[in-house]
């Protein structure tokens, strides 16, 4: 689903003191931040702007995904109608921003997902 909207914000001008949960980062391939993309104004908002992030890896059913220098969202697993889409990072995202995996922790998810 994407990409994500918004008005881009150099790293320098974001204010780290602020709400800043209308914003994905968009990284360049060395992880360092190359810009925000920011939503929290309603005219660069999309419908996307509206899903809300999970609280823990095991409610969530999306994931973020960085193509190029745009934001998406990718379904990680069948979503029955009228469940709410709550998204998280994906593995590369967790990488550049130092969140760290644990081992082993993805297959058994898939494991208990798939009731094996």
């Amino acid at each position: 689903m994407g990409p994500f909207t918004g008005r881009i914000i150099a790293p320098e001008h974001v204010d780290i003191c602020k709400n800043n949960n209308l914003m994905w980062e968009v990284f360049n391939e060395d992880g360092t931040v190359r810009y925000f993309i920011d939503a929290s104004q309603e005219d660069h908002r999309s419908w996307m702007t509206y899903i809300k992030c999970a609280r823990n890896e095991q409610e969530q059913n999306l994931e973020v995904v960085q193509i190029g220098t745009s934001i998406f969202y990718k379904a990680i697993e069948m979503i029955p109608p009228d469940q709410e889409l709550l998204v998280w990072y994906g593995n590369s995202h967790n990488t550049f921003l130092g969140i760290p995996g644990v081992p082993g922790l993805e297959e058994e998810q898939k494991k208990n997902k798939h009731g094996r």
